[in-house]
């Protein structure tokens, strides 16, 4: 009867990864998400086979990265379509590169410029980002001001950092980019798409939307205001509603211009 049980547990378990990827592949995605989540001393790596993907993912048992995995890619909380697939990508709060990963699956002629603010984070997504020879990283966070942030919750989940601006930089201290910042340092005159999932950050980047959103096509952006209300608020008052059409996807809004002039810049 125990046998029968733990048979079952795993059976639904594992059968949201073999609904999204099949039998065989779902159960070798499933194997080691339940590695991470039950199997392994938190910490240990873990490499994760996703079919369409060009390279195993490495992830960190006992940690939120499975949980990643869940919601990015089984529930694919960032598949979103548009008319005209992106060029251009800024990904903001990029954490381990499991998004750069569906972004370089949806759309694989886009260039990519991921962020991410943790060490641990930044140095996971620099290493599952280098088989894509089209994503550059960065390790520092999206905020208002160029200068310096830190991590304002570091004994928090891996994937719910946030950033606090550091006036004077310590040894903890990363550098804070604009998206002008970023914009600028890629070379692109416009970005197609801006993803920010950035724990509340992202009052201070619409806080300075003068500055860059006329360079900005798309944005989608997870809203923190439970961390830092007024979150949406700031972003209402960036995204004239005569310019911009909004939607939900999953936790996501998503930003649309509603006419874009700009489709030949680089």
């Amino acid at each position: 009867m125990v046998a029968f049980d733990k048979a079952i547990r795993w059976w639904k378990f594992a059968q949201p990864y073999r609904a999204r990827f099949g039998l065989v592949a779902g159960t070798r995605v499933a194997n080691a998400i339940a590695n991470a989540d039950y199997r392994l001393v938190p910490g240990t790596e873990v490499k994760v086979f996703v079919p369409e993907w060009q390279a195993p993912l490495v992830i960190r048992a006992g940690t939120s990265d499975a949980d990643v995995i869940r919601q990015v890619v089984v529930q694919r909380e960032l598949e979103i379509k548009f008319d005209e697939a992106p060029r251009r990508i800024v990904d903001a709060g990029a954490n381990i590169g499991v998004s750069v990963r569906v972004f370089a699956a949806m759309w694989p002629q886009a260039d990519i410029l991921a962020i991410e603010l943790e060490a641990g984070n930044a140095d996971l997504l620099r290493r599952n980002s280098a088989p894509y020879k089209r994503v550059v990283t960065r390790h520092g966070g999206l905020w208002g001001r160029k200068g310096w942030v830190t991590v304002q919750n570091p004994a928090a989940d891996k994937w719910s950092f946030a950033a606090i601006e550091q006036l004077v930089p310590d040894a903890t201290a990363v550098p804070s980019f604009t998206v002008e910042d970023l914009l600028n340092e890629a070379a692109w005159d416009t970005v197609d798409l801006l993803k920010m999932d950035i724990e509340g950050g992202e009052i201070e980047v619409f806080g300075t939307a003068d500055r860059w959103i006329h360079r900005c096509r798309r944005i989608v952006v997870e809203l923190h205001d439970r961390y830092v209300p007024g979150c949406r608020e700031a972003m209402e008052r960036a995204l004239n509603p005569a310019d911009w059409h909004l939607s939900k996807h999953r936790e996501y809004v998503v930003a649309e211009r509603r006419k874009w002039p700009h489709s030949g810049m680089k």
